[in-house]
């Protein structure tokens, strides 16, 4: 090897002292906080968040739902043409039962259409096996602002 190509080799010496305990230890930290986030997921209430899962392990976005969103005027209810009112991200939201996304959607509903006295979603979902997922159903009470699970 020529005595210049020596000269440009550059050797990182072992840590030594404190340095060379902590970084273990800190890149365990960093590990274990890795998989705790996504672990929440699977022993959190919220079945339907997976924003922080091992997407490969859940079944949200294999699941196929049926999505059914309605409003109530003048005593008669009516389905809400989704695709006319919202974008294919939000209805896509609705559709994974986001909760939040699904409750803030009662709510506009009630606050942009003049006359409504109530609006429902529900949503039935099946597993990839076919089997059937809990049906989700959410209603606000247009008058008071009250959300409640369910037809009211």
């Amino acid at each position: 090897m020529s005595e210049e190509r020596r000269d440009r080799d550059i050797v990182v010496p072992e840590p030594t002292g404190t340095a060379r305990a902590i970084i273990p230890a800190v890149c365990f930290l960093w590990l274990l906080v890795m998989i705790a986030i996504p672990l929440r997921y699977y022993r959190g209430g919220d079945r339907y968040d997976e924003r922080f899962s091992w997407r490969m392990f859940s079944a949200v976005r294999v699941a196929r739902c049926q999505m059914r969103v309605s409003e109530t005027q003048g005593g008669s209810e009516r389905p809400i043409p989704l695709g006319e009112v919202l974008p294919a991200p939000w209805m896509a939201l609705l559709e994974r039962n986001r909760m939040p996304v699904v409750e803030s959607f009662l709510r506009w509903r009630c606050e942009t259409r003049e006359g409504l006295s109530a609006v429902r979603f529900h949503n039935e979902c099946t597993d990839p096996a076919g089997g059937a997922l809990p049906s989700v159903d959410r209603t606000i009470d247009c008058a008071s602002g009250e959300l409640g699970e369910g037809a009211q």
